[in-house]
């Protein structure tokens, strides 16, 4: 997380960079810095709060992926009259982590719309071209180091696996209750 911050704070450098300027492109750039600061301080509030928020509620999300990875191998494993009640448990656990679910997405949008209209904001404001769009990283973009683990999104969903393997036990054994009926009216 400190380096994503870090990268964060790389930003106003590049914001401020006037290397390779013009006297006029200068002047001109510092004029408009008047604007452009307060813009891109307040882009770099709410990415930062947004990060934390989704950061917050990644937690919550692997704890909701858990629960339902165990929902689904417990329903797996059992007769034709428990799984009911695993995938009524599995929809009420659902209900119950939506509104978590929907602020950890709804904060994850929120902070990308606001990466990219920092990343407009410096193009904006880089008059000699020296920025790179490959080259430029704000907050946790992916190609940021190669040695800075996953995160985001990517990593919560790194512990979908056991879901992903109670799900495709379920349509197994569906498919093996169609072709034997005599085992599916246990």
């Amino acid at each position: 997380m400190k380096e994503t911050f870090k990268n964060g704070t790389k930003t106003f450098s590049y914001l401020f960079d006037t290397t390779d300027y013009k006297r006029q492109e200068t002047v001109l750039k510092y004029f408009l810095m008047i604007v452009m600061l307060p813009l891109h301080v307040f882009l770099f509030v709410v990415i930062s709060v947004f990060f934390l928020i989704e950061r917050l509620f990644a937690y919550v999300f692997r704890f909701f992926i858990a629960i339902q990875s165990f929902l689904f191998k417990k329903r797996a494993a059992q007769q034709r009259a428990f799984r009911k009640l695993f995938t009524l448990a599995s929809v009420l656990v659902f209900i119950v982590f939506l509104p978590f679910l929907l602020v950890y997405y709804l904060s994850m949008l929120i902070k990308v719309i606001g990466k990219s209209l920092m990343k407009k904001v410096l193009f904006a404001m880089d008059f000699s071209n020296q920025l790179k769009p490959q080259e430029v990283h704000i907050f946790d973009d992916v190609s940021i180091h190669s040695q800075m683990k996953m995160s985001g999104m990517m990593k919560d969903l790194s512990n979908t696996e056991a879901l992903g393997g109670a799900i495709q036990e379920i349509l197994s054994q569906m498919e093996h209750l169609e072709d034997d009926p005599k085992k599916s009216k246990k």
